[in-house]
């Protein structure tokens, strides 16, 4: 079905087909029919049409030329009609854009707000953590400090703490060779024990105290009194008596516990050449202090005559060589005997 249009001038009809054929035309909304299309054409000093008379041409001008103008007053109207529209609807639509950017950047901001808010909470528990830690470091640089004092103090004690591990170390091996030379002195103390024992069995026995005199007796039981002094001062003093009979009285004090009196009785029986206190000389070789062990070799010299190479102040392994030379002199039979 054609479509129709109607004219804006005459309010006639218009088919499509003329307008699409072009003898019509339609622009922005408005429509002129063929006929009122030439009119404006000869308004516009185009080509006119011929009429008939003179009078009607010039109504027809008129005519023409108000419906040119009413037509240009329609076209300036609809183009502000439009003009408003648009600018109405793009107002709108800015405002709607702007309403709607307002609300997202409201949101963006309420978000901003709360971002910000919890970094200042953050950023102050950081600040209290600081703090904290700045207190302990400041703690911990006075200990350290401090500690730092201590240092040259501490450097002295692990000096002297290393000295003495030194000290010990060298006690415990000297302890240990001690030992040892304890174990080998058991030994031959045992065996020498057990040859005194043969021979103070063989010995005839020693004479009673009520056989010497008050003053002699006095020193023989002093010399069996619990302080090692008053056995010290009754040795020097019956060292100075020459009486054989005193050698069974002296001699168990080679084995006194103070060293000063196995000293004297050690010196005693060689000023007294007691030739039966031989093997318990021979034994005072082994004792733990070179003073008595030079005082036993020094009776041993006066009373046999004999040298063995003993020195006391060599090494132990020397010294016990001296003494097994000494045991086995004694063994190949030197018998013992009372100096006169």
């Amino acid at each position: 079905m054609t479509k129709v249009h109607f004219c804006n001038l005459c309010d006639q009809s218009v088919p499509q087909d003329q307008l699409e054929a072009g003898q019509a035309v339609r622009h922005g909304g408005r429509t002129l029919c063929h006929a009122c299309r030439d009119v404006m054409l000869m308004s516009m000093g185009g080509s006119r049409p011929r009429s008939r008379g003179g009078a009607a041409a010039l109504l027809i001008v008129g005519l023409i030329g108000w419906a040119a103008a009413a037509f240009v007053w329609l076209e300036l109207e609809s183009l502000r009609s439009d003009t408003k529209f648009n600018a109405e609807a793009s107002t709108s639509l800015l405002q709607t854009g702007l309403n709607g950017l307002e609300a997202r950047l409201g949101e963006r901001l309420t978000r901003l707000d709360e971002r910000a808010n919890v970094q200042d909470f953050a950023l102050s528990s950081l600040r209290q953590d600081l703090a904290r830690t700045a207190e302990a470091l400041q703690v911990q640089l006075g200990a350290v400090e401090r500690a730092t004092e201590r240092i040259p103090d501490l450097a002295d004690a692990v000096e002297r703490g290393e000295l003495r591990i030194r000290e010990v170390e060298a006690a415990r091996t000297l302890m240990g060779q001690d030992v040892s030379d304890l174990r080998a002195a058991f030994g031959v103390v045992r065996d020498g024990l057990e040859s005194l024992e043969e021979r103070v069995s063989a010995v005839p026995p020693a004479p009673s105290a009520a056989d010497f005199p008050r003053e002699v007796e006095d020193l023989l039981a002093q010399l069996r009194d619990a302080d090692p002094l008053q056995r010290s001062i009754a040795l020097e003093k019956l060292g100075k008596l020459s009486d054989a009979r005193l050698v069974a009285y002296v001699e168990p004090l080679l084995r006194d516990s103070y060293e000063m009196n196995r000293y004297y009785a050690a010196t005693s029986l060689g000023s007294w050449k007691a030739m039966a206190s031989v093997p318990a000389l021979i034994e005072s070789l082994q004792d733990g202090y070179s003073l008595v062990r030079k005082a036993a070799n020094d009776a041993l010299l006066a009373i046999t005559g004999q040298d063995q190479g003993f020195d006391a102040k060599a090494p132990e392994g020397e010294r016990r060589k001296a003494y097994e030379r000494w045991k086995a002199w004694n063994a190949r039979g030197a018998e013992p005997s009372t100096a006169g």
